[in-house]
């Protein structure tokens, strides 16, 4: 959790709990270092993918952050396939890496990847 630390590369061999450690690592800078945070996974098909199967599993069971999502179960504008917007004025985006405006324009405090070798070498521009 320092702060100093700007960047972690992590290897790893397959079939380790990979995706659900990340989304451990996210939730604490969400809810306990108040961050914005944002993951990338290789098509937009697989980000709308994690947040139905993971991130929203993820939130269901961690009371932390299901006190942070009033809008849980809800249709509402701040609970959407690629971002979710909690209560302490935190986002998390969940965005497909193909198109190049999926880089664009965020700020966020915390970004990473999720499934990196099935990324493109090359994107749109």
């Amino acid at each position: 959790g320092s702060d100093y630390v700007r960047e972690v590369n992590v290897v790893k061999s397959a079939r380790v709990g990979y995706s659900k450690m990340l989304l451990g690592v996210y939730a604490y800078f969400i809810e306990h270092k108040q961050r914005n945070t944002l993951i990338w996974l290789p098509t937009d098909g697989d980000a709308e993918n994690f947040m139905k199967t993971h991130v929203e599993p993820t939130i269901r069971d961690i009371p932390s952050l299901l006190a942070l999502a009033p809008w849980y179960g809800k249709k509402h504008r701040d609970n959407t396939l690629t971002m979710k917007r909690f209560s302490n004025g935190r986002g998390f985006w969940c965005l497909g890496g193909k198109a190049a405006k999926n880089y664009r324009e965020k700020s966020v405090d915390v970004a990473g990847y999720d499934e990196l070798a099935a990324f493109d070498e090359d994107i749109e521009q």
